[in-house]
């Protein structure tokens, strides 16, 4: 086992994590946002 590599596999894991969390929060955001964007339109 080289600690490099896992530390390098720690970061790419990390990495992947918190892209997948902003991705998943900027989609709702979009989505909320074109809701309000639909109800303004509307009224």
């Amino acid at each position: 086992m080289d600690p490099a590599k896992l530390g390098f596999g720690e970061k790419v894991v990390t990495l992947t994590v918190y892209s997948y969390l902003v991705f998943k929060l900027l989609n709702t955001y979009i989505a909320l946002t074109l809701l309000v964007g639909s109800f303004t339109a509307i009224y």
